[in-house]
């Protein structure tokens, strides 16, 4: 008996466009080592950039007060900065390209600190981005609902806003 799901991942079509969607742009996802780190332990932040942007310098900018880091280009204009180091690269067959993974870390902070930050990359040349662009489930979730009412894949665009953090 075949397995049947609902929703946004219910045809082969929509899952592969899953699966593009989530190598493409600036992902993060909140990818971390560890997931739920302890007191005085660093935290790894784990990127990948898809091969359909063209990116330099990856930045992370947090603060330890719960309120909302400010940044742009690596430069912290509220909070601290720490840049990614690019790791890996793996061929993409699917959005036919390079994607890049990269790391940065978080030095270790007390019990009771409210970690908050954001990632962006940029270029010399071109925009920056966020992370987590495309948004995915935005991208799909739009995607599926025209496929149940047309019963069509429409062309896809990728949603969300890469200029904000």
């Amino acid at each position: 008996m075949e397995d049947f799901i609902f929703g946004t991942l219910s045809t082969d079509l929509l899952k592969l466009l899953y699966q593009r969607t989530t190598q493409r742009g600036l992902q993060h996802a909140y990818a971390s080592i560890p997931q739920d780190p302890k007191p005085n332990e660093p935290i790894k932040l784990i990127v990948q950039s898809g091969p359909d942007v063209m990116i330099d310098q990856i930045a992370c900018y947090y603060t330890l007060d719960g309120q909302n880091p400010v940044g742009s280009r690596g430069k912290a204009e509220k909070g601290y900065v720490v840049n990614f180091v690019k790791v890996g690269m793996i061929w993409d067959t699917l959005n036919w390209g390079y994607r890049w993974s990269w790391e940065a870390s978080l030095p270790p902070q007390q019990a009771g600190t409210e970690l908050r930050y954001m990632i962006s990359g940029w270029n010399e040349n071109g925009d920056e981005i966020y992370a987590d662009w495309p948004d995915v489930k935005l991208t799909i979730e739009n995607t599926a609902k025209v496929y149940f009412d047309t019963k069509k894949l429409p062309p896809v665009k990728f949603l969300g806003d890469p200029s904000s953090g």
